[in-house]
């Protein structure tokens, strides 16, 4: 190796928490990606449970289906609730 190029490198230790900071970065943004994916289902749900409501109304109209349905609404207000605090978040850190 000529002089110029061993006095471009960087020796390991200066490089590694830098490594490590942009992997983190990334394995942050696809757990966030699968969190979102994740209320998106959610926030659907209640959607998916009429739909089956309609098409198999034996299977789906009875009480244990009405209590899914219930907790399906609990759970997708509180997604919708997620995503407009974090949305309220993303405009107010932007801004």
């Amino acid at each position: 190796m000529a002089d110029s190029e061993k006095s471009k490198r960087v020796a390991a230790w200066a490089t590694e928490p830098l490594e490590a900071f942009t992997e983190d970065h990334r394995r942050l943004g696809q757990k966030m990606d699968l969190a979102m994916r994740g209320i998106s289902v959610l926030r659907a749900m209640p959607k998916a449970l009429d739909a089956l409501a309609v098409a198999v109304p034996e299977k789906y109209q009875k009480e244990e289906a009405e209590r899914r349905k219930h907790d399906a609404n609990e759970l997708a207000q509180l997604a919708e609730q997620e995503v407009e605090r974090t949305v309220s978040g993303l405009v107010v850190g932007i801004t």
